[in-house]
């Protein structure tokens, strides 16, 4: 048990010692809230504006819709955005800064919040823009990711088992998150790390600084099986779900062989990995990611 607990810390502490101070003082990492993400029909998406969640309503950056076949027009004398969707034909939705009344097809209609401007950039609540244009909405709160998906799309399984692990583990990432307990509901920090074992792509621990999440792909599902926060002396601070301690030997393979994948504060990636000589490598990415899947880099070697 100590031996995988050392390990494991060494694990996510390698991560954080990549992560730069932003003053003379230690930094809190646990200070940095992530920033929320959207991912639409199973791929992340660029943003430069990200959602933003007002009084429990998320609100979402119209552009990040065009993926789906959105296209939208903006009246800047009126404040007004028309929107209309492919999976919709034929239905025009016309939403108003500021005003809680949309228009559908000219009838109007309450929504649960205005719309709202941000850097330029219209935000409109996603999930009564989203299901009245035919979309469906997920918001996985374990690490802040608006999953958007259209009626005809369906997870290809197979992504996630061919011989191109960078592309495979890239596409585990981007499934959401389910569990069958009570997750343990804290906010979600910026410095997000994800560690595979060696070779896999079907499993890996999820650590945003704080709280760290084992999830492995059953049937194409991302599938929680519990989460943890260290205490002192590296136990436990809280736990949930189906796992009794680290010790299990299911999660073995994630605290030996494994590969570690970290984005820093300045939205930079740092990669270790070991190499066939047992020694551990790490690299940076050149510059900040503009996609959240970036995170996932790749590897010199096949591991």
């Amino acid at each position: 048990m100590r031996k995988i607990l050392s390990a494991l810390i060494l694990t996510i502490g390698l991560g954080l010692l990549s992560h730069p101070l932003v003053s003379d003082a230690a930094t809190d990492y646990d200070a940095y809230e992530a920033q929320a993400e959207v991912n639409v029909n199973g791929h992340f998406v660029h943003m430069d504006v990200h959602p933003v969640l007002d009084k429990n309503r998320l609100f979402i950056p119209i552009r990040a819709l065009e993926s789906l076949g959105l296209s939208y027009s903006w009246d800047p004398s009126s404040q007004t955005t028309t929107i209309q969707s492919k999976e919709m034909e034929g239905v025009k939705l016309e939403v108003k800064v500021g005003n809680e009344m949309a228009f559908i097809n000219g009838v109007d209609e309450q929504m649960d919040a205005p719309a709202q401007i941000k850097n330029g950039r219209v935000l409109v609540p996603i999930r009564f823009v989203s299901e009245n244009l035919g979309y469906h909405v997920n918001y996985e709160t374990i690490r802040k990711i608006v999953f958007i998906t259209s009626n005809a799309y369906k997870f290809d399984v197979s992504l996630l088992s061919q011989k191109d692990l960078q592309a495979a583990r890239k596409a585990a990432i981007s499934l959401p998150f389910e569990a069958s307990f009570k997750t343990l509901g804290f906010s979600t920090k910026a410095l997000h790390n994800y560690t595979f074992p060696a070779g896999r792509a079907d499993m890996f621990l999820f650590n945003d600084s704080y709280t760290s999440s084992i999830v492995e792909i059953k049937d194409g599902k991302a599938v929680v099986l519990g989460q943890y926060v260290y205490g002192a002396r590296s136990d436990f601070a809280y736990t949930a779900g189906n796992f009794t301690d680290l010790a299990d030997p299911v999660l073995r393979p994630l605290f030996e062989d494994n590969v570690n994948y970290s984005k820093n504060l300045n939205g930079t990636t740092l990669t270790y990995y070991t190499d066939d000589e047992g020694n551990i490598k790490r690299f940076s990415s050149s510059g900040s990611i503009k996609i959240y899947s970036d995170i996932i880099q790749k590897l010199p070697i096949n591991k």
